[in-house]
């Protein structure tokens, strides 16, 4: 039979008797998983001129504009192309290890690959970027059905509901900040820095996860 993680025994009677408490717990692990996904969907549609500058200036000539949009849907579009294949790896992780440890090989994943993305910026080596964008796409389609199996199966059944939602609206919110941060106003005009933001959260994510 299937074994089903949970938020542990004696702490999840405590949960389950104080609903706010276990809906922050249900949000800080909705926020651990969805961060990588709704940052990286978002954080390419507002900096696009300062985009363009940077892959102009990573390669030896300057591109033309056909070449550009070429190099720039590589860039976007990889991330579908990995979601796709981490869809059909998220069984595999996610039901023969367990929610947890999905959830912990996804986020580790996706702090290698928030390094690699930071890296391709800050060298001018676009090649690093679609890597990294390709490897956090895979782990993240693992991470983001692990944590909807999570929510749904771990608390109370009276709270199975509310815990679920936890997923959407942090998902949401993230891909505000993601846009928000890509703006002119904050992050936009310096792409490493943009970058650099995706690192920190997702290895938080994974030492949140070993402690849970």
């Amino acid at each position: 039979m299937r074994r089903v993680d949970s938020f542990g025994t004696d702490e999840g009677n405590k949960l389950s008797d104080d609903p706010s408490r276990l809906l922050a717990v249900c949000s800080v692990v909705a926020f651990s998983s969805n961060w990588q996904f709704a940052y990286s969907s978002t954080f390419l549609n507002t900096p696009v001129l300062q985009f363009k500058d940077y892959l102009n200036s990573s390669f030896a000539y300057t591109l033309t504009e056909d070449s550009y949009v070429h190099v720039w849907d590589v860039v976007q579009n990889i991330w579908f192309i990995g979601f796709f294949l981490g869809i059909w790896l998220s069984p595999v992780l996610n039901d023969r290890l367990g929610r947890k440890k999905g959830l912990l090989i996804g986020n580790s994943a996706n702090f290698i690959a928030a390094i690699i993305q930071f890296l391709g910026v800050w060298l001018d080596l676009p090649i690093l970027l679609i890597i990294g964008r390709f490897i956090a796409s895979v782990m993240t389609a693992v991470a983001f059905q692990a944590v909807v199996l999570y929510l749904q199966e771990s608390p109370p059944t009276s709270m199975r509901g509310a815990a679920s939602y936890c997923s959407e609206v942090v998902f949401a919110a993230m891909c505000v900040v993601g846009m928000m941060l890509g703006t002119d106003q904050l992050l936009g005009n310096d792409l490493p820095w943009l970058l650099a933001v995706n690192i920190f959260p997702c290895e938080q994510h994974s030492t949140f996860f070993l402690d849970l």
